[in-house]
């Protein structure tokens, strides 16, 4: 945008409507005058003969980053489509029970929805992608005053319908639209990529770390060690300072417990909790869909901290402590952790396994120097994807603010 078009936007008259302050020319539309709006069902599960590969039913998992739905969970045959409430392609669904609330898609095809799903239709005088974007930005600005506060939280339908967005032109709303998914698209290729970079990287590690790719110049066959060969148990406890107590995500690594809970849930058992310190190792025994068997995740991005006294800690001992991270990040001891732990969970969520068990298991020992060199190698792979991200994080903060701009009226696109 140059200087003339600013000065004319700054020329522009205001008023404070009830979602904001608007350009004048614009209206206040609700939910209910857009288009129609549908509320799902969920055929029985006592009828299989419902359910098949047909039709996509949308479940609240089945919604999430991506504009579009174009694949489910589950599916729906013929019989059951027919007494479900059809959904059109290009129609606007918004999760509005449980713990996702506000949540927002658009159908690629016609489909249906459960019940816990509202979707709209909209009227000829909307674009379908304009109300996508606009429900999704002014729904965040009141959403916590439409959630009604109950074990399960929900939005009734008649607050849904209670929704405003701006009211404008046809011809500026598609150019809204056009903008905001040039973005999207952005950031769709970005995530790809991304994607596209980890496998590599998986696939890396897989040859790398298993000798079944060896860099040029080592040759030398690699022992086989426990764990507790080439490694320290740590079970220091904090000696009085005040350092940051940490939770293990398996997709995340290392959190701030007061982050990712909003407190700190530790109590005062947090005098029983592990000092680890920077570039020790913990083992989470919890399993999650990622890692199954369990995470190990090194102390990166902190001099020191307090961990859960529940699991495993451990510094690397005449090893190179890179290679192993990769090795632990890989997953290359699940088959070993399966055959020993036992079958099921303890009462506190996490796998049967004690710590001589866990120390017991054997791994690969290249030499020192192949070693750095093979975690050299996946720092350069590492670093490849942490740019990406980065540069994707960067795309999303732009597209934010493009919201604000274009879905205010602060910057026109009408002509």
């Amino acid at each position: 945008m140059n200087i003339s078009e600013l000065r004319k936007n700054s020329q522009r008259k205001f008023y404070e409507s009830e979602i904001g302050r608007i350009p004048k020319e614009w209206n206040v539309a609700q939910i209910k005058n857009v288009g129609e709006i549908i509320t799902g069902n969920t055929p029985s599960t006592k009828h299989p003969e419902y359910y098949g590969d047909t039709y996509m039913f949308v479940a609240p998992g089945d919604i999430g980053s991506s504009k579009y739905v174009r694949k489910t969970e589950k599916y729906l045959s013929g019989k059951g489509f027919e007494i479900s409430r059809k959904v059109p392609q290009n129609s606007i669904m918004m999760i509005c029970i449980g713990s996702t609330i506000g949540k927002i898609a658009i159908a690629s095809e016609m489909l249906t929805t459960n019940q816990q799903i509202n979707s709209i239709i909209p009227n000829e005088i909307y674009n379908n992608e304009y109300v996508y974007y606009a429900l999704n930005y002014y729904f965040n600005k009141i959403k916590e005053s439409k959630i009604e506060k109950q074990a399960v939280p929900i939005i009734s339908k008649s607050k849904f319908s209670e929704i405003c967005i701006p009211h404008i032109e046809k011809q500026e709303q598609r150019k809204i639209a056009d903008i905001l998914s040039a973005w999207d698209k952005a950031i769709e290729l970005k995530e790809k990529l991304i994607e596209q970079k980890k496998e590599q990287k998986r696939g890396l590690m897989n040859k790398l770390l298993t000798g079944k790719l060896k860099l040029s110049g080592f040759n030398n066959e690699w022992t086989l060690k426990r764990l507790k060969e080439i490694c320290i148990r740590i079970i220091r406890k904090n000696n009085g300072q005040d350092v940051p107590v940490l939770t293990i995500s398996s997709l995340s690594g290392f959190l701030d417990q007061s982050e990712r809970f909003s407190k700190v849930i530790a109590g005062k058992n947090v005098e029983k909790y592990t000092l680890l310190k920077h570039g020790e190792f913990s083992y989470n025994k919890g399993n999650s869909k990622t890692y199954p068997y369990g995470c190990i995740f090194r102390l990166e991005d902190y001099e020191e901290a307090l961990v859960p006294n529940v699991y495993i800690s451990f510094s690397m001992n005449g090893v190179d402590s890179n290679f192993y991270k990769y090795y632990f990040e890989a997953g290359l001891m699940n088959d070993q952790l399966a055959a020993i732990i036992n079958t099921g969970v303890r009462n506190d969520g996490l796998l049967n396994l004690n710590a001589d068990e866990f120390f017991d298991i054997t791994l690969p020992v290249p030499s020192e120097y192949e070693q750095k060199q093979i975690g050299e190698i996946l720092d350069v792979a590492t670093k490849e994807i942490n740019l990406h991200q980065q540069e994707l994080e960067a795309l999303k903060l732009q597209k934010k603010g493009l919201m604000q701009l274009l879905l205010t009226g602060i910057v026109r696109v009408n002509n």
